[in-house]
């Protein structure tokens, strides 16, 4: 019984608003001009008039309702309405191309301004100043991508419901001032009151919200921005907020970023310790993480913590780097959720040590992760004068080149034992030839032989 009790209200209600609706809506005349309409509201006679293009005419004092379709100009003045109409309490407008709106430059009695299904972008700042009287602001179906930042803001004004569905609202921060000095509780379609650009789809003034947030928590010199935004599992909005502190020659990570930051990045400071990744509860939603042109000698630190298992992107080049733990990486990567599709590491243009007994590890875990590491062939040994692998990539280099050690080309003392043994060999034995010959050719024996008992 509840649930049929639910959907027989809910029928109620799109009832009762498709009838609202048709009844503040005629179809267009098909000829230009105006034609008197009566309607009957609350025991009350309301005579309007609807019109196509252009408002002309006789019958203007007793008007309380213009209706007013197909109208091309580019500007649409409500001072010409009120002056032609003086008694005018309702005013809407439909299926037009006016782009600017003017409001009226006096007192007025317009209690509902509604404007519907056209090309309206702009309304002067002022437009609402003369208009104390009006109760309900219909700007649906049109082509607004902002409001005037002081748009409700006039003493006496009597607003009761605003409606601001299905326009072209732009979302970057700039644009959304007036959103700050509008009170929410006016906005009947405030949950369906979407972005364009750049959130499409996402609520205009939950935008706002997270913007004016994240503005008042960033840190000085940083520069911080609503990223993007997504919705969970449950539907619940959840921004992507990214930090970015770049070239402001920090000696360490900020102490504090705007709640829910995802991306920092760092790049082109004097940072070296990355303890607060694992102590500081403002990185606690960290996932990507940008510290090129760094002074970052060791990321050892991160092991003590369980961000190197749920990050998305960290990027190192140009640091001090020489070595990575890469039993600890590795593990830890192996734990990632985000792994493989959504990891990212990039680690060139630091001073790698290439030796035997570190680099055949630091090789194995590159080539294991080549899908993540984006500059895979430009993580190289570091620059060495004589080192035949000084500046070589990594990964391409063979375990007979990593393992020689420096001075296997140097002479060791039994090389020097062996070459002098071979010398004297060679030295006997072309004394042996000579002799042979000298005997031969004199008859006389060697010197030595002679002396010999």
């Amino acid at each position: 019984m509840p649930r049929i009790k639910f959907h027989c209200e809910s029928f109620l209600f799109l009832f009762i608003c498709i009838v609202i609706t048709s009844t503040n809506q005629h179809n267009c005349p098909e000829t230009e001009g105006c034609q008197r309409l009566q309607s009957h509201i609350q025991n009350e006679t309301h005579n309007e008039i609807i019109c196509r293009r252009v408002i002309d005419v006789e019958f203007s004092i007793d008007v309380h309702a213009i209706h007013l379709c197909k109208y091309d100009n580019a500007t649409f003045y409500l001072k010409h309405v009120i002056k032609k109409l003086p008694n005018v309490r309702q005013v809407i407008i439909f299926d037009s191309k006016l782009s600017y709106l003017i409001g009226p430059n006096r007192y007025n009695h317009i209690n509902l301004l509604r404007i519907n299904n056209s090309t309206l972008k702009r309304v002067a700042d002022n437009l609402l100043h003369n208009m104390s009287q009006l109760h309900v602001l219909d700007l649906r179906n049109n082509s607004f991508d902002r409001l005037p930042n002081q748009f409700t803001q006039y003493p006496g004004l009597q607003l009761k419901d605003v409606y601001l569905s299905n326009n072209k609202w732009n979302c970057r921060p700039e644009n959304l001032m007036w959103t700050r000095n509008i009170t929410t509780s006016l906005i009947r379609d405030l949950e369906t009151v979407d972005c364009d650009d750049p959130f499409n789809g996402k609520p205009v003034f939950h935008i706002s919200k997270f913007q004016q947030d994240i503005m008042s928590e960033c840190p000085r010199y940083c520069d911080c921005e609503l990223f993007n935004i997504v919705r969970d599992f449950e539907d619940v909005l959840n921004p992507i907020i990214a930090v970015k502190c770049l070239n402001q020659g920090l000696l360490q990570l900020p102490r504090h970023l705007p709640n829910l930051t995802k991306i920092l990045h760092l790049e082109n400071n004097s940072i070296s310790d990355l303890s607060p990744i694992v102590t500081n509860r403002s990185y606690k939603d960290l996932l990507e993480l940008y510290l090129d042109h760094n002074n970052i000698a060791s990321i050892a630190i991160l092991e003590g913590g369980d961000w190197l298992q749920r990050f998305n992107v960290l990027s190192l080049r140009s640091n001090k780097l020489v070595q990575l733990p890469t039993y600890a990486l590795d593990n830890a990567l192996s734990r990632n959720e985000n792994m493989p599709d959504a990891v990212l590491f990039y680690l060139a243009d630091n001073p790698w040590r290439c030796d035997c007994a570190y680099t055949p590890h630091f090789q194995e875990m590159l080539m294991k992760y080549a899908p993540q590491i984006k500059d895979l062939h430009e993580v190289r040994c570091r620059f060495a004068v004589g080192d035949e692998n000084s500046l070589l990539p990594i990964v391409s280099l063979t375990r007979n080149s990593i393992c020689r050690q420096a001075n296997d080309y140097a002479i060791k003392p039994l090389d020097l034992v062996n070459i002098i043994l071979a010398s004297l060999i060679v030295l006997v034995l072309g004394k042996l030839v000579y002799d042979y010959y000298f005997f031969k050719k004199t008859g006389r024996l060697p010197w030595i032989v002679s002396k010999m008992p």
